[in-house]
């Protein structure tokens, strides 16, 4: 027999001893219910006509589940770690089994100073005690260095874990900040680059997205995230709302104002929605002999144009708002949750643009 047919023989066997051993606490821990059996089955931990035995309707819950430890038992190449796994959800029976083999194959050394304090503490509660003897004594601090090993072991596994787990928590935070940092960069580049003086001009320049293209190197120029992509269509729609916003506000102030000085002079105005009232009113200082019905027409169109240009104003500062609000919840996402945390409209913008890059 070779020597890896021989440790797994005394692997089995001892993981059998560990069975045995702790027959009732596995009865009082695992729940042998249809789920298990089809894990313990397709993990081939139990055979099909075992299965089959431990799916009947007859056996109570008690009687199923030492049907199974018996089954467990008597298989020749019983593995006690791909039964852990099986059962997993019982975290506190599967620690105690894995210290068990471990302690019954040797590969748990108790420590000096723990079998010192148990049995220091032996000694102190029963040290006088004539009820005990000292076979008795030693059997009880052997046993309390037992199970404090193994709390020892399971606490310094877990504190490990959770270091690992501490120290990628902090690697993607760093990872993300320098990430938006780099967006920060790149729009204001882009800002720079695209000083937008009306919307016209804005249609005729290239996307957000192709100009943070071109400022990435070209190993990374695929590996522009969703958080970017939503990022620039924000600020896009940011920097032309805001240009719509200026030109609304001077139309409204010409409005208000009767134009420029020349503008009221010579009735010739540049904007459109004004001149008409302009050169209206330069017809009426050209010819007195109107009557103040028509001044007063004019006069109320000029405030009809004036609440529509208001209105106009005031709802282009509250998209500017909710962008602006967007945004800073783009800055604060982690990188894996945009796509769940992002207005619908949003995620219909970077579709959008994903199909058009």
């Amino acid at each position: 027999m070779t020597l890896s047919g021989r440790h797994s023989m005394d692997m089995s066997e001892a993981s059998r001893r560990v069975l045995r051993r702790r027959r009732q606490l596995i009865a009082a821990c695992v729940n042998v219910d249809e789920a298990l059996v089809d894990r313990l089955e397709v993990a081939r931990v139990i055979t099909e006509q075992q299965a089959v035995t431990l799916r009947a309707a007859d056996l109570t819950a008690n009687d199923r589940t030492m049907r199974l430890v018996e089954f467990l038992i008597d298989s020749p190449d019983f593995n006690l770690g791909i039964f852990s796994q099986c059962v997993d959800n019982c975290p506190s029976l599967v620690e105690e089994l894995q210290a068990d083999l471990r302690a019954e194959v040797g590969a748990l050394e108790i420590e000096d100073h723990v079998k010192r304090e148990a049995a220091s503490m032996v000694h102190k509660q029963f040290g006088t005690s004539r009820r005990f003897s000292e076979s008795d004594k030693r059997q009880i601090a052997s046993m309390i260095a037992y199970k404090s090993q193994i709390a020892k072991e399971t606490c310094r596994r877990h504190v490990i874990s959770l270091a690992s787990e501490l120290e990628t928590v902090k690697v993607e935070q760093q990872s993300l900040a320098a990430r938006v940092k780099q967006l920060n960069i790149k729009v204001d580049l882009f800002i720079r680059q695209n000083n937008l003086d009306s919307v016209d001009k804005y249609f005729d320049l290239r996307t957000t997205t192709d100009v943070l293209k071109d400022s990435q190197d070209p190993e990374s120029a695929d590996a522009m995230t969703q958080l970017e992509n939503c990022t620039c269509l924000l600020m896009n729609k940011l920097i032309r709302v805001t240009v719509e916003r200026d030109n609304l506000a001077k139309k409204q102030r010409e409005s208000k104002g009767w134009g420029c000085e020349r503008n009221r002079r010579s009735g010739v105005v540049d904007d459109d929605h004004v001149a008409r009232p302009l050169l209206w009113f330069s017809d009426v200082q050209r010819n007195p002999s109107d009557t103040e019905k028509q001044m007063a027409t004019a006069l109320k169109a000029m405030k009809k144009r004036t609440t529509v240009l208001e209105e106009e104003v005031n709802v282009r500062d509250d998209e500017i708002e909710t962008l602006r609000e967007q945004l800073r919840q783009l800055q604060q996402l982690p990188q894996g949750r945009c796509s769940e945390d992002v207005d619908p409209r949003v995620q219909l913008r970077v579709s959008q643009s994903s199909t058009r890059i």
